[in-house]
């Protein structure tokens, strides 16, 4: 079983379609990153999107948890998720904006 932390939907699909068991934990309130958070609405109908994707994803056996505080809820104790899975991938990735303008 893989367990993936901060959810690469990319990652997560991938590894699915190898026929590997994923779980993955996602700290926000809702899995889709950078398309839910960062992608203004006007721009795509990123929320039908993104959930047609995780809903197909769950279909095939994909366990999705949000609100998952890995290393900090004793639910979601780094030690504890080392002896359940045999492989974990970390997605890393920027939760706060930055700048772009230049000025």
């Amino acid at each position: 079983m893989i367990m993936i932390i901060r959810v690469s939907l990319a990652a997560t699909d991938q590894l699915n379609r190898l026929v590997h068991s994923v779980i993955a934990l996602e700290c926000a309130d809702r899995i889709g990153g950078l398309m839910m958070y960062g992608v203004p609405t006007m721009n795509s109908d990123k929320i039908d999107v993104v959930q047609r994707w995780v809903d197909l994803m769950e279909k095939e056996g994909v366990k999705f948890v949000v609100n998952a505080n890995v290393g900090n809820d004793p639910a979601f104790g780094l030690d504890g998720l080392r002896e359940d899975h045999h492989t974990i991938v970390l997605a890393v990735r920027a939760t706060k904006p930055r700048d772009l303008s230049g000025g």
